[in-house]
């Protein structure tokens, strides 16, 4: 790993202000934090240092995979339904897929 440090280590100041490639140091960043982590630590808990809140952005999360969750629902009834050779009904796919997918049993099947 030692190696691996050294290497971006060296190339820092190409993506530094003025460096060559300067436009891309937040992928170089990423990168680097993704293969080393945070450089700084903090004994606090966590908070974000912007106008959103921990609450707000996990319900952002959670607002972003509703769709695929919704596309898992379907495709588990799809699945199903093809599989018995029923008539392909996009709600009831839908419920049924729910029915299997969701931790609890909303919609029975």
């Amino acid at each position: 790993m030692n190696v691996i440090r050294k290497f971006f280590d060296d190339q820092r100041k190409h993506f530094q202000d003025g460096g060559r490639l300067a436009p891309l140091e937040p992928f170089y960043e990423s990168m680097e934090r993704v293969l080393f982590g945070a450089p700084e630590r903090t004994d606090l808990p966590p908070h974000p240092r912007d106008g959103i809140s921990v609450q707000r952005y996990m319900m952002l999360v959670i607002v972003m995979l509703l769709p695929c969750l919704f596309f898992g629902m379907y495709n588990v009834g799809l699945q199903a339904y093809t599989a018995a050779g029923a008539p392909q009904d996009f709600w009831a796919m839908l419920l049924f897929g729910a029915g299997k997918v969701m931790p609890w049993s909303l919609f029975p099947t």
